[in-house]
């Protein structure tokens, strides 16, 4: 009786070995719309939204194909954590970087105030994160003419495997009505849910 088990216990497990060959592992970005293989993330747009072109810092830009407003969503090239650093010190530092201050720029002046900055900790797509809302008002003086935009901007940092990726959504509008921003904002905040690192 004993052996018989034995025999039996080697031939589910010679089964159960030669099974687990027949089922695929999925990709978990196979089903995403755009892909970044060499750095390990996918994620699906908003829907709608055109590619930009591909930037020094940034890996890739989308506009809302509706509309001639600066809208974008843009995706840092990831970040891989220093010894000492976590998503909790790289978020306070960033957080730092956003400041009223005033830059000299060839033959101009631009103004930041910070209106408005806060930040919570997040999970996004399983992962730890941080999102940050930051409303500016920006004023450029120059040579023969003024300008002043509100800035609305939504940081998404989402972070696997000591690599972090920073995510931006900004809005820049002549009113400070925020509409434009609202408007898209569950779309982009769709789209942020879809994005898988691996």
């Amino acid at each position: 009786m004993k052996k018989q088990l034995i025999i039996v216990g080697i031939i589910v497990l010679l089964v159960a070995v030669g099974l687990s060959g027949c089922f695929e592992k999925n990709n978990p970005l196979d089903d995403l719309n755009y892909v970044n293989e060499e750095l390990g993330f996918g994620f699906n747009p908003p829907e709608g939204w055109d590619i930009i072109t591909d930037a020094t810092h940034h890996i890739i830009f989308f506009h809302p194909s509706d509309t001639d407003e600066l809208i974008s969503l843009s995706i840092v090239k990831p970040y891989v954590y220093e010894e000492n650093e976590t998503l909790y010190s790289y978020s306070e530092k960033l957080k730092s970087s956003y400041y009223t201050h005033t830059e000299e720029i060839p033959n101009a002046t631009v103004n930041y105030t910070i209106n408005n900055l806060t930040g919570k900790n997040a999970t996004i797509n399983e992962n730890p994160a941080y999102e940050m809302f930051c409303n500016s008002t920006v004023e450029i003086n120059s040579l023969g003419w003024n300008e002043t935009y509100y800035e609305m901007r939504k940081i998404f940092l989402i972070e696997k495997n000591k690599k972090l990726f920073e995510i931006h959504y900004i809005s820049h509008v002549y009113e400070d009505s925020g509409e434009l921003y609202e408007y898209y904002l569950p779309l982009v905040n769709q789209s942020i849910n879809s994005f898988t690192i691996i």
